[in-house]
């Protein structure tokens, strides 16, 4: 094979790559897919066998935009098709033959392995840590009674990060059974929000500039503490977790709690209302601050009041 075909299949890998789509769970699992179908497609034609039709759906992004592309692999063996979808060939190249022969090329399957088993073993390494990391939040979650439990950030972005995840959950469990166990403590009916100390986010601090204006500003990392919204922002250190939350202010946290679930129960009421009263297919709010959900209700009655 060439190495113009080993550009062009290098150029398709780079774009679908499944760790570029950790944020997109579906387009995500689609490539994955794809790349199989793909690596299955060329190593039967590899080994002479005349391969199946397959048609392969990729997404690829521009920026935060997010575009579907579709090939249909023929049963020739080529892979024109694919670049051609790609806009890496012209039609007249395509036409031409381009990506048909080197197919046929007996050592095009180890190199399609290296250049494209690997994005899909990766791709399966990170599902099977999500799933491990799911599992452990529910389990931590019905062991303590907890009204909910997240963990890092809202995405991994890849299994160095979804191990730090899992560690972060299971200092949490251990403290929070040495707690329970030796201090009688109680968390049922709390939010939590772990981090693992080499992941944790930056504490936000306010300061005035020159000018004696007043902002906020970031420096020091994250101490565990009880959001506004009641839900505890615990940093996963073995040696600090457990002095942190026998200060922490627990009764403090239930009251903000049911204040916090307060809104959430009138955004789960009002939105199928207003889903009926707009005639649209869904209402959606970003409910992750107390704020947000205040707002969305306010609209909510303002719309109500109008109608």
């Amino acid at each position: 094979m060439d190495s113009d075909t080993k550009k062009l299949i290098r150029a398709v890998v780079r774009r679908v790559h499944p760790d570029l789509f950790t944020a997109h769970p579906f387009e995500r699992q689609r490539n994955s897919d794809s790349l199989k179908a793909l690596n299955s497609y060329v190593e039967q034609v590899a080994r002479g066998i005349t391969p199946r039709s397959t048609n392969v759906e990729f997404w690829v992004k521009d920026g935060e935009h997010l575009t579907r592309i579709d090939a249909l692999l023929p049963s020739t063996g080529s892979l024109g098709p694919l670049f051609y979808a790609f806009s890496l060939i012209t039609e007249e190249e395509l036409k031409a033959g381009t990506g048909r022969d080197d197919v046929a090329d007996t050592n095009f399957l180890e190199w399609l392995r290296d250049t494209v088993f690997e994005a899909v073993k990766i791709a399966e390494q990170h599902e099977s840590l999500k799933l491990r990391i799911r599992e452990s939040r529910a389990n931590i979650e019905y062991k303590y009674q907890l009204a909910s439990l997240q963990v890092g950030s809202e995405f991994a972005v890849g299994p160095l990060e979804q191990q730090r995840q899992i560690e972060a959950l299971r200092v949490l469990d251990a403290v929070l059974a040495t707690l329970i166990s030796e201090e009688g403590a109680s968390f049922a009916g709390l939010n939590f929000h772990v981090y693992h100390p080499d992941t944790c986010p930056l504490g936000a601090f306010g300061m005035h500039n020159n000018e004696d204006h007043y902002g906020l500003g970031a420096g020091h990392l994250m101490r565990s503490h009880v959001a506004d919204d009641g839900c505890l922002h615990v940093v996963a250190d073995r040696l600090g977790l457990r002095e942190a939350l026998k200060t922490m202010d627990l009764e403090r946290a239930r009251v903000l709690t049911k204040v916090t679930m307060f809104w959430l129960k009138r955004v789960r009421d009002l939105s199928p209302v207003l889903r009926e009263l707009l005639g649209v297919q869904n209402v959606w709010c970003d409910t992750r601050t107390e704020q947000n959900s205040q707002n969305f209700v306010l609209w909510a009655g303002y719309i109500l009041e109008q109608r």
